[in-house]
């Protein structure tokens, strides 16, 4: 009995939960989509012909090798492994980000159940649009080694030794996160700043060191592959033949709808969340109208045109309109039929103006603190992830699956809001998310269940 209770009031228990909720949730996925194809491929030719296939692949469609010789093994063999393999990253997503950016917490369970329960908000859809082994391996799986690759930093920081035998797990993690673009500019990035640091301390890491020289060979790797130019002409030809017809404004315009469709237009838990988290802080610290403005701005754009659309009023359904047409696909948001138009205008403007009060309530929120400038860089980096997708052919496309690096982009924001908080807080915080959690885990359950149908 001593023994339940002390395993009940570990602080990793929250993490045990995540594995088993996520265990449950992954063996009701089967093969869709993207699956079905590699799976099929695999099957038919053999495992003798992988060689050939990985090279087509190189030479036609992407530079992404690793992650696909990953994918088609385990499509073909393994599928089992990775239904286990799947919570457990998870489970290594929410030690990733509490390593990284939690403090030393007096409540360490507390932390780990408010992780788990903004975890467990992630909408499933967003990793199955292509597959669900596919868009996992491809989007969660990178990601969460991307984070767990910051951990010799925090390591540095905290002055910390990596291990010997943690090496060339990094590395080799590295390796996996960096296959993906988006992963690979965001911890080069990362790795040039932190470098720049440790030259003005005059403390050199090595292992930090060939961590960068690993980033800059990765992009240039993906930035040479002959796949990626040859798919960029095959995407024009079968879904976006007026590409090349945009300009600089047009390809900014899909950016910003891209980077704000999936929370206007729809109702986004992880979004919704995060922005009330944000305006909390500012609505306690200050009593500036303009400042309580710039924080319940993104949440008016996160549910008036949900709720608003249609319990509210007839304005609010007419701005959402506007904004249905402004994110309709493979369509250039201003031309020659409707630059007179003042509606033409109005979603980007207001897309415009909830960016901007997006990242002014983040520096508002912290203060004028060294974490303020950790979570303006975390929430900058996941917008630009997914604005940069307006510059791509594939846009519209890859979905809302390519939002997930910004998705992670506001949990971590949202766990530096509530590091060393007092218990109370996180406790009333902790609640509400969990019960949350509990009715998106259902949700997400029957989602599964749909696709697979």
């Amino acid at each position: 009995m001593n023994k339940l209770k002390k395993i009940a009031k570990s602080a990793q228990i929250p993490l045990v939960i995540l594995f088993f909720v996520m265990f449950f949730m992954t063996l009701s996925k089967q093969f869709i989509r993207d699956d079905v194809y590699f799976s099929n491929f695999a099957n038919l030719t053999g495992i003798a012909r992988l060689s050939w296939f990985m090279e087509w692949r190189f030479w036609n469609w992407t530079s992404r090798n690793i992650i696909e010789l990953v994918l088609i093994l385990l499509v073909r063999d393994y599928w089992w492994l990775w239904k286990i393999a799947e919570p457990v990253i998870y489970v290594l997503l929410a030690f990733g980000i509490y390593r990284v950016f939690v403090s030393k917490s007096e409540n360490p369970k507390m932390m780990y159940t408010i992780i788990v329960s903004l975890i467990l908000l992630i909408p499933q859809i967003m990793l199955g649009t292509a597959g669900w082994t596919a868009t996992s391996l491809n989007y969660l799986w990178p990601t969460t080694f991307g984070i767990l690759c910051l951990i010799p930093i925090r390591k540095c920081l905290a002055g910390e030794n990596v291990k010997g035998y943690q090496i060339p797990i990094y590395l080799g993690l590295l390796m996996f996160a960096e296959n993906v673009e988006q992963v690979a500019v965001v911890l080069a990035t990362v790795y040039v700043i932190f470098t720049i640091y440790l030259i003005a301390q005059k403390k050199i890491k090595p292992l930090i060191v060939v961590m960068l020289l690993i980033s800059i060979l990765n992009i240039l790797y993906i930035l040479k592959s002959p796949g990626n130019a040859n798919r960029t002409a095959s995407e024009i030809k079968m879904h976006f033949v007026d590409y090349k017809m945009l300009n600089i404004v047009d390809k900014i315009a899909i950016g910003i709808g891209a980077l704000l469709q999936e929370y206007i237009i729809r109702f986004h838990p992880i979004y919704v969340a995060f922005t009330i988290l944000l305006a909390i802080p500012i609505f306690k610290k200050h009593t500036s109208i303009l400042y309580r403005a710039i924080a319940v701005f993104p949440i008016f754009m996160g549910i008036a045109f949900n709720i608003g659309g249609t319990v509210c009023s007839s304005v609010f359904e007419r701005l959402r309109t506007a904004f249905l047409i402004f994110q309709e696909e493979y369509a250039v948001l201003i031309h020659f039929g409707n630059f007179d138009q003042i509606i033409t205008y109005v979603p980007f403007f207001m897309s415009l103006v909830n960016i901007g009060c997006l990242i002014l309530a983040v520096y508002i929120a912290f203060g004028n603190t060294r974490k303020s400038m950790l979570a303006f860089l975390t929430i900058s980096a996941g917008l630009c992830s997914k604005f940069i997708m307006g510059f791509v052919v594939t846009v519209f496309v890859s979905g809302v699956r390519a939002q997930f690096l910004m998705i992670i982009s506001m949990i971590i924001v949202s766990v530096l809001l509530l590091d060393g908080k007092k218990e109370k807080y996180l406790r009333n915080i902790s609640t509400v998310l969990t019960i949350s959690a509990i009715f998106m885990v259902i949700n997400n359950l029957c989602v599964c269940l749909s696709l697979n149908a």
